[in-house]
C-alpha cells in the first residue's frame, strides 16, 4: 500500500486536525523555558539532542511540511490563482489581524509598567506602521514591552513564522503557475537543493532556524524577502510537505516504516552533531507526520468535529505567557506556566475559530467538480473548512 492509497481511502477522515493541535500545544510547552528562564532555558528535546534541537523548532518543521502536503492538493484542486490565493488570505490574514489588534491594544499596553492605551497614539505615523505590519506579517513590539520578563521585548515572538508560511505558499503558486509541480522529479530537485545549503551554514537553536551568519542592512521589497537564515530550515520542510503529496502513490505506507523512524529520530537526538537529527527530522520525520496522519491504527479524525483550534492557540499562547509572567510576580516553573497558560490558549484558539476564523472561512471558493489530472481525483485530506484549503 502507498500514501496515495490511504489518502484516497481515508478521505476526511485523518489525523491532521489532533497533529496541528499537539504541534501548537509543543510550541507552547517549549516556549515556556525561555519565558520563564531567560535565554538559558533549555526544553527536554534541547537536553537530550545536546542542542541540535527544540520542540518549538520541531514543531514548526511539521506545521510546514504539513502545510506543503495539503496546499499542493488546494492548489491543485483551485481553479486559478485567485481562487487560490483568496483561500490562503482567508485562512491566515483575519485571524492574524485580530490577534495583531489584540497585541497592539490590550497586550502591548499592559507589558509597559505606567502606560496605557489611549486615543493619543492614533497617530497617522503610528497607525501605519501596524498596518505595514499587519500586511506583511509581522510582529508588534513596542519599546520597553515586557522589559522585567526574563524574555524581554517581544509581545508575540510567535507568530514571526507566519510571514515565512505565506510566502512558501507565494512560492508553491510561482512553481505552479510555471508548470513544475506536474514535474515531481524537479520539486525533490529543489528540496534536495534547499537541503543542500544546511552543511555551509551553522545551525543553532536560538529560537529555531538555520543561521546562515548572513544579515543584510536592507531589505529587500519592504521586507517582503524575510531574514534569510531561517529559510533552508522552513522552505526545506515546505517542499519536503510538497514533494510528499506529489510522490504520495510512490511512497509506502507501512506501519513498520513509521517504526523505523521513530527508532532513526531518537538515535539521532541522542548522538552529537549538529545536524544529524535535522537531516533525519527532514526525511523519516515528515514520513512519521504523514503515517500519523492517515494512519488506520490512529483513528482521531473526530478531533476537529468542534472546530480547528491550532491557529487561534498558536497565535494567542505567547502573549499569554508573557501576561502571566508578567504578572506572576516572581519565579515561575515552566509546567506551572504552562498549566496556567494552556487552557486560556485553548479558549482564545475557541473563540478565534468561532468568531473569526470560521465566518470568513465560508466565504472560500468552492473547489472544481472535476479534479486536475495529477490530483487523481483524490478525496480533499483535511475536514471542512480546515487550515489547508
Amino acid at each position: 500500500m502507498t500514501l496515495g492509497n490511504r489518502v484516497e481511502q481515508a478521505g476526511q477522515r485523518n489525523n491532521f486536525d489532533f497533529l496541528r493541535f499537539g504541534l501548537a500545544c509543543t510550541v507552547i510547552f517549549s516556549h515556556c523555558f525561555p519565558l520563564s528562564r531567560g535565554a538559558a532555558g533549555r526544553d527536554p528535546l534541547m537536553w537530550l539532542s545536546h542542542g541540535q534541537e527544540n520542540l518549538g523548532t520541531m514543531a514548526l518543521h511539521g506545521f510546514f511540511a504539513i502545510s506543503g502536503f495539503l496546499v499542493t492538493q488546494s492548489w491543485l484542486r483551485s481553479r486559478g490563482p485567485g481562487s487560490y490565493f483568496k483561500k490562503r488570505f482567508l485562512r491566515i490574514y483575519p485571524g492574524f489581524i485580530v490577534c495583531m489588534l489584540i497585541d497592539a491594544m490590550i497586550v502591548a499596553p499592559l507589558s509597559i509598567p505606567g502606560h496605557r492605551f489611549d486615543a493619543t497614539i492614533l497617530t497617522p505615523g503610528y497607525l501605519l506602521g501596524v498596518l505595514r505590519r499587519m500586511a506583511l506579517l509581522r510582529e508588534y513590539a513596542p519599546v520597553g514591552a515586557f522589559a522585567t520578563n526574563p524574555f524581554p521585548g517581544a509581545v508575540n515572538g510567535a507568530i514571526w513564522t507566519i510571514g515565512y508560511e505565506f510566502r512558501c505558499y507565494i512560492l508553491l503558486a510561482l512553481i505552479g503557475l510555471v508548470g513544475l509541480l506536474r514535474r515531481p522529479g524537479v520539486v525533490v530537485g529543489l528540496f534536495l537543493a534547499v537541503l543542500a545549503l544546511v552543511p555551509v551554514v551553522a545551525f543553532r537553536s536560538h529560537g529555531g532556524g538555520i543561521n546562515l551568519g548572513l544579515k543584510p542592512p536592507w531589505s529587500l521589497l519592504l521586507g517582503v524577502l524575510l531574514p534569510l537564515e531561517f529559510w533552508p530550515g522552513f522552505l526545506g520542510f515546505f517542499l519536503a510537505g510538497v514533494a510528499a503529496y506529489l510522490l504520495r502513490n510512490r511512497i509506502p505506507f507501512r506501519a513498520s516504516g513509521a517504526a523505523a523512524s521513530i527508532a532513526a529520530l531518537l538515535a539521532a537526538a541522542v548522538l552529537p552533531g549538529s545536524l544529524n537529527f535535522f537531516f533525519i527530522e527532514a526525511f523519516l520525520g515528515v514520513y512519521l507526520l504523514m503515517w500519523l496522519a492517515y494512519a488506520p491504527e490512529v483513528s482521531l479524525h473526530h478531533f476537529g468535529g468542534k472546530g480547528d483550534f491550532s491557529y487561534g492557540i498558536y497565535l494567542y499562547g505567547f502573549p499569554l505567557q508573557q501576561l502571566v509572567v508578567h504578572f506572576w510576580k516572581g519565579a515561575i516553573h515552566p509546567l506551572v506556566l504552562f498549566g496556567c497558560v494552556m487552557p486560556l490558549a485553548l479558549l482564545a484558539g475557541m473563540l478565534s475559530w468561532h468568531l473569526v476564523e470560521h465566518p470568513f472561512l465560508r466565504l472560500k471558493p468552492k473547489p472544481p467538480v472535476s479534479e486536475p489530472p495529477l490530483a487523481d481525483a483524490a478525496p480533499t485530506p483535511q475536514p471542512v473548512a480546515s487550515r489547508a484549503d
